[in-house]
């Protein structure tokens, strides 16, 4: 279900595009659009072309060197030493127009801790850049240092670093979904609860809180129809979900409805789910146990 839409060459890494701000030019909204769609190349070229390096506010040199990550991730191993460090090098230009640009400073820390040595990574630098954010973005430090322990499979530790930036706020939706499901990994299936019930609350429009929520009350055995509900909205209204994903919202939909000891719905439900996504084998082992 997770997915990512950048990877380091080195390790998983997670960029998140917000929306377009007011004060963001045409060719910043452009080139957001054109990295979206996967064509890094096309950003680069068009940057260079049409915006000179002295006239480039920070957020342009921002998506500037994600373009070069993009690039980074795809490119041999003789070329990924030199886009590394004009991705550096953009990140860092654009922390000396606007020191406190949090996702630049991010990703600063990023490429320190997960480049190798030999392009300039260096943890004990990473840990500088967060130090350095956490005067002004506290609770931003603490997110970028959750995401690092996820990544790295310390579940523990990410689950520590996620509550103590919910902590310093704000509640920001995506970091209380993340949290969610890391306490669902750890089984705390009360805790992932309600972090859902508060996401779906504050973002009605983050369709993956249904999912999650759903899926939280099927293993925990309880509120069985709210479960029922947030399964049906998840199917019926997520707008970025392909048939893979609606197999996983039926499969949640036939737990449920197994839990209430509706088994000919749960049937129909766990049959929906493998037509969707035949790949579910926690679907097809549920199914054969009903049909017995």
């Amino acid at each position: 279900m997770v997915r990512s839409r950048h990877a380091w060459a080195f390790v998983l890494l997670i960029l998140a595009f917000g929306q377009a701000g007011a004060g963001e030019t045409a060719l910043e909204v452009e080139a957001r659009k054109l990295l979206e769609a996967g064509d890094a190349e096309g950003v680069v070229s068009m940057i260079e072309k049409r915006s000179p390096e002295s006239e480039r506010g920070p957020d342009l040199w921002f998506v500037l060197a994600q373009a070069y990550h993009e690039l980074l991730d795809e490119a041999g191993l003789l070329k990924k030493k030199g886009l590394a460090n004009k991705m550096k090098a953009a990140l860092e230009t654009a922390l000396e127009i606007d020191p406190e640009h949090v996702d630049a400073r991010r990703e600063l820390a990023d490429f320190y801790y997960y480049a190798p040595w030999i392009v300039g990574g260096s943890k004990d630098e990473a840990e500088k850049q967060l130090e350095i954010l956490g005067k002004t973005s506290p609770a931003e430090a603490w997110i970028a240092r959750g995401q690092r322990a996820r990544n790295e499979g310390d579940l523990e530790e990410a689950r520590e670093h996620y509550r103590k930036a919910l902590e310093l706020g704000p509640r920001e939706p995506g970091a209380m979904l993340t949290l969610a499901v890391i306490e669902q990994q750890l089984d705390d299936y009360p805790a992932s609860i309600e972090l859902l019930e508060e996401v779906i609350t504050a973002d009605p429009e983050r369709e993956r809180a249904y999912y999650y929520c759903a899926r939280a009350l099927a293993m925990a055995g309880t509120d069985i129809e709210r479960g029922l509900e947030c399964a049906a909205h998840y199917v019926e209204h997520c707008t970025e979900c392909d048939d893979s994903d609606r197999g996983y919202g039926w499969w949640r939909r036939a737990t449920l409805y197994k839990r209430k000891g509706e088994t000919d719905a749960a049937i129909a439900a766990y049959r929906e789910a493998l037509r969707l996504n035949p790949e579910l084998d926690g679907a097809r082992q549920g199914l054969e146990e009903l049909e017995r």
